[in-house]
């Protein structure tokens, strides 16, 4: 496969917004058959905020837990935690929460979907993703708890200034 556009339009766009660092990889088949990256100095074993990633590994524990029959995407909510509303399932709570940002105020909130797989699961999120996700597929270092050790390699985070038109970190 050819990739020599996708080349350029990477480094015309990294260049025009004056993106600091990427990592695009392409799989096919379960063969990287693309890798184009941007580096800065300080780069290597640092960590970073999967941030939506977070829902794809959620969503994928849930779905696990079904795919086991540990539930039915068309169980209540309210069957493992009686303090939702009855007329929400597994299949409406998983399309929400993937769909949108909430508040954590929402039903459909980042700590509700945490209990849900916890009552479900029988064990904390961090540790059923460990067993079902991150051990298996040798992501060491793969973490949902910010601790002392991963802190200090907590790499450099950007946004988008609008007004500079260029991405600055904090």
């Amino acid at each position: 496969m050819k990739f020599n556009e996708l080349s350029r339009f990477i480094a015309d766009i990294g260049r025009k917004y004056n993106i600091p660092c990427y990592d695009i990889c392409i799989y096919y088949d379960h063969v990287n058959v693309y890798t184009n990256r941007r580096k800065l100095k300080s780069m290597g074993r640092n960590y970073y905020f999967l941030q939506s990633g977070t829902k794809i590994m959620v969503c994928a524990a849930l779905m696990r837990l079904i795919q086991d029959y540990e539930a039915s995407l068309n169980d209540s909510i309210w069957t493992y935690l009686p303090d939702f509303p009855q007329d929400i399932t597994l299949a409406m709570m998983i399309a929400e929460y993937s769909r949108f940002n909430h508040a954590e105020d929402s039903v459909y909130s980042f700590s509700n979907i945490k209990r849900l797989i916890e009552v479900i699961a029988d064990m904390p999120l961090e540790q059923y993703i460990e067993v079902i996700i991150t051990n298996p597929l040798k992501m060491k270092e793969t973490s949902f708890d910010l601790t002392g050790k991963n802190k200090k390699k907590l790499a450099l985070q950007y946004r988008y200034d609008e007004n500079t038109e260029k991405f600055v970190g904090y």
